[in-house]
């Protein structure tokens, strides 16, 4: 992919062999379909392409295959947010469920002692 042919040609005019490089950048880039960062080596001018036409166009353009472990850069932290504000309101729905419940029977044991009629009293006298 490199060009060998380019020359380097100096103020005095001697031309002399140089190679030129793709400019290739590590970058690690939103997947939308899959809602997850894929890192990738790519040059200047695929990020352009890929900013123009999307990530998906581009995987199906060049027939890319993502779903192997070294492409996969993670999840997006405002997901990682989401996931951890979903899992405190269901906590504290069951720490509400709970606390109910726990009233709940505190009133039962209070019907169920008042219908035995069970007072400190009479239960002395007997003795």
């Amino acid at each position: 992919m490199d060009n060998w042919n380019a020359r380097k040609i100096s103020k005095s005019g001697v031309r002399t062999h140089r190679i030129q490089r793709l400019n290739l950048i590590n970058k690690r880039i939103f997947f939308e379909e899959e809602n997850r960062f894929i890192k990738m080596k790519v040059s200047a001018k695929g990020l352009k392409t890929i900013k123009k036409y999307g990530l998906a166009y581009c995987i199906k353009k060049f027939n890319l295959d993502f779903s192997k472990k070294k492409y996969d850069a993670g999840y997006s932290s405002r997901r990682r947010k989401k996931k951890t504000q979903e899992l405190n309101q269901t906590n504290s729905e069951r720490t509400n469920v709970t606390n109910e419940n726990t009233q709940q029977s505190v009133e039962e044991v209070d019907k169920i002692m008042d219908k035995l009629n069970l007072d400190d009293k009479k239960i002395h006298k007997d003795l």
